[in-house]
């Protein structure tokens, strides 16, 4: 099974027809500034998680947003980061499990500051958490995808730095089965718009506004990157070495992006389980002290991205 990064020149234009095309040319790759500190890693003060994912840097509350994808319904399932504190906290959903992703939402952060975006099964569910509280409830639905699917459910998804939504889908077939998940767009009050389809999972999402770039991965096996974030030159970081190694990260990484106050800082989840990729089944391949890093001394800035503009409404 491979992974394919796909690129779109125009990823606020896409229509439902439109194929994104794989990169022609070898992407180029920041030189290590000079005059900078040597990157370090930090791990950072963060419960174990069994499967974190879709990690989101949120400028509002200052905090780094990921999930669980494992976790059950008794189970922390959320995690929210607080940077200014260096603390985490985590939450269960009320009566779910295994979600997907966490999005704050609103354009504005001084609008609805407690609700957030989650990919649950097919839907994307709000729900309303203060961020420190044990548990969290679903106060309504945004949209759903493939909801005649039983075997879909919604993978990675992320806003792009002008807010509106992309992410996509996998099966329970994974690797088994044929590539028959897709990906999305949502823009507010609409309905979700299919972009392209023919894919095993999306485990990685970004954009690059200022060059007119989406950035996609479909991962299908664990040997290639998972995750990938974008810096405001343009650059394309993975958490696997792809053609430069920048920093050496803990292995077993499930994503990457950019954060802190003037985006320099690079976090990263790892988990202390991986998904068999013909059953879906999770393995336990080892015991980790924190789910959550970060690095520093890049000499790089990552993008701003906007809050997931949605509503009720």
């Amino acid at each position: 099974m491979a992974e394919s990064l796909h690129a779109s020149q125009q990823p606020e234009n896409f229509s439902a027809s439109q194929q994104p095309q794989p990169l022609q040319q070898q992407p180029q790759y920041p030189q290590q500034p000079q005059s900078l500190q040597e990157p370090q890693v930090v791990m950072l003060p963060a419960p174990a998680a069994a499967f974190p994912q879709a990690i989101h840097w949120d400028d509002c509350t200052r905090s780094i947003y990921y999930v669980d994808l494992f976790a059950n319904r008794s189970q922390t399932s959320i995690y929210r980061y607080d940077y200014g504190e260096n603390q985490t906290y985590g939450a269960s959903i009320v009566g779910q499990a295994s979600p997907t992703f966490i999005l704050p939402m609103s354009s504005e952060c001084n609008k609805s500051q407690n609700h957030f975006a989650v990919g649950i099964s097919h839907n994307t569910e709000i729900i309303e958490w203060d961020g420190r509280s044990p548990t969290a409830n679903i106060v309504g639905t945004l949209f759903g995808v493939e909801l005649n699917d039983p075997g879909s459910s919604w993978d990675v998804g992320r806003p792009s730095e002008n807010g509106i939504f992309y992410g996509g889908t996998f099966h329970d077939s994974f690797c088994s089965g044929p590539a028959n998940s897709s990906f999305y767009r949502y823009v507010n009050l609409r309905q979700a718009e299919l972009l392209f389809t023919g894919l095993m999972s999306t485990t990685g999402v970004a954009s690059d506004v200022k060059r007119n770039m989406l950035y996609h991965i479909d991962t299908s096996s664990g040997s290639w990157p998972i995750s990938l974030d974008t810096d405001t030159d343009g650059f394309v970081y993975t958490d696997k070495n792809y053609r430069k190694t920048i920093v050496q990260l803990p292995s077993g990484l499930n994503g990457i992006a950019f954060g802190g106050p003037r985006k320099d800082i690079l976090f990263a989840i790892r988990g202390s389980h991986i998904i068999d990729p013909f059953d879906g089944r999770p393995i336990n391949i080892k015991e980790i002290e924190s789910s959550l890093y970060k690095v520093t001394g890049l000499g790089s800035n990552g993008p701003k991205y906007r809050r997931l503009i949605a509503s009720l409404e």
